[in-house]
């Protein structure tokens, strides 16, 4: 019996090790933030952390302009996802299309250590307010800068949950420089 233990330690051991690092898979680390942006919060100046992103073989980028606790912690999230990667003013839509891919924004406040949603807030629709303007694209550093105005509103799901949280919030005169992140 105590052969059968020795052996099974030995030889079986050493390879339910080895399969567990097999298991262990290599998330992609997020992306730093890099450059400026800056914005009118309902009248008042806001300085953000910015990024940007572009998936491999896609023609649009994603940007997220986010304000960020004096611990690092994400408080705030403005996302423009599917913006074409060309030089343009593109206005904004408020529901999200994988399959059309069409110009779109939201804004998440967050909470705690910066995992914690607190409130979700989606696009007012308004044609004249809500865009985002590339304004350069540069190829080899791979650096972009632009404009954006975004006027959101509160998801009412969260409204009640959290009722001390703004009911809207309308970014204007922004502007952000940043690289793009390609993975």
């Amino acid at each position: 019996m105590r052969f059968y233990k020795l052996w099974f330690w030995l030889v079986l051991g050493p390879l339910s090790l080895a399969s567990c690092e097999k298991d262990k898979v290599e998330t992609p680390q997020p992306p730093e933030y890099w450059g400026e942006a800056s914005a009118l919060l309902d009248g008042n100046p806001v300085d953000f952390s910015v990024y940007a992103t572009h998936v491999h073989g896609e023609p649009h980028l994603s940007i997220f302009i986010d304000t960020l606790s004096e611990e690092g912690f994400t408080r705030g999230s403005i996302s423009f996802d599917f913006i074409p990667a060309l030089i343009g003013k593109y206005g904004l839509r408020k529901e999200y299309d994988e399959e059309k891919k069409l110009p779109y924004a939201d804004y998440s406040a967050s909470g705690s250590d910066g995992d914690a949603v607190l409130a979700h807030y989606h696009l007012v629709e308004r044609d004249t307010l809500n865009y985002v303007n590339l304004i350069s694209l540069e190829d080899i550093s791979q650096e972009i800068s632009g404009t954006f105005e975004a006027y959101f509103a509160i998801d009412t799901i969260f409204k009640n949950l959290q009722p001390q949280l703004a009911d809207t919030l309308k970014f204007t005169q922004g502007y952000f420089h940043t690289k793009i992140y390609k993975f």
